[in-house]
């Protein structure tokens, strides 16, 4: 069987890990769409944004995007969900519907996409929670315990 020795050779580079440094309020629970306030890193090589909690992707390439998210207050919600965005349109969505599974009223959801970006093209997470009152937080325990994170590795 013949094989693609460039792509097999490839080591994958880590871009970035951000997290939030502190849980957001009652941010969704409503079906309130929310931007993750990502907005601290454990690394970075310069390609996130603290500010608009964005990736830029640094050169063409085979991206992996991993998150996850915790939200709190998700008992009798019916349904939530993770959007990825690439340049502002959905590339991708993963959601739970209709009855969620929460862990002593959290709910927790790790997803990841593979995506081919151009330089310059941006990445960024939405968030939502629905079917009840809007009571439901982002948790993060910050850089001790990043419970909601992103990350970014160039894989091609």
């Amino acid at each position: 069987m013949a094989t693609n020795n460039a792509i097999n050779q490839h080591k994958p580079i880590p871009l970035f890990f951000a997290y939030m440094a502190a849980s957001t309020g009652a941010v969704t629970g409503d079906g309130t769409t929310v931007k993750v306030p990502y907005d601290s890193t454990l690394f970075n090589d310069g390609s996130f944004n603290t500010a608009t909690y964005e990736f830029i992707a640094p050169s063409n390439g085979i991206y992996l995007l991993n998150t996850g998210i915790i939200a709190d207050n998700a008992n009798g919600k019916t349904s939530a969900g993770i959007q990825f965005y690439i340049n502002g349109v959905l590339f991708n969505a993963y959601g739970c519907n209709p009855n969620l599974i929460t862990v002593g009223g959290s709910y927790s959801k790790n997803v990841n996409c593979i995506v081919e970006m151009t330089a310059a093209q941006s990445a960024y997470l939405i968030f939502y929670v629905a079917g009840g009152a809007k009571n439901c937080a982002i948790i993060s325990a910050g850089a001790a315990n990043p419970r909601t994170w992103f990350s970014a590795t160039l894989i091609g």
